[in-house]
């Protein structure tokens, strides 16, 4: 079966978003979800941020920026990529920030920064 297509298990899914929204949480995160179209779908219909878990070294980012979601993690890729470079962490961290900035420039992102 192909990873993120079971459309029961993305209702469960929302419907348990709901659940926890009664009791006032402040956001959901869901690593390991790709599938875009459900990723807009529970946007959709939750009322809480959606953070989501991509891998630095594969996925687009801009290809999620118009779907919903508040908040994207890199989780271990960026640890994993760092470890075939030569930079320093402060370096890496720094040409990672340079290479998406345009995106923040056009308004599209807002880049953490320490």
């Amino acid at each position: 079966m192909i990873k993120n297509q079971n459309k029961e298990l993305l209702k469960e899914t929302i419907d348990r978003i709901n659940q926890y929204e009664k009791h006032a949480i402040d956001g959901i995160f869901i690593p390991g979800l790709k599938n875009k179209e459900f990723i807009s779908t529970i946007a959709r219909n939750i009322s809480v941020p959606l953070n989501i878990m991509l891998d630095i070294q594969s996925d687009k980012l801009e290809e999620y920026l118009s779907i919903g979601i508040s908040r994207i993690s890199f989780g271990p890729s960026t640890f994993l990529e760092f470890n075939h470079t030569n930079f320093t962490v402060e370096d890496y961290f720094k040409q990672k920030i340079d290479q998406i900035s345009y995106l923040e420039n056009n308004k599209l992102i807002n880049l953490a920064r320490g």
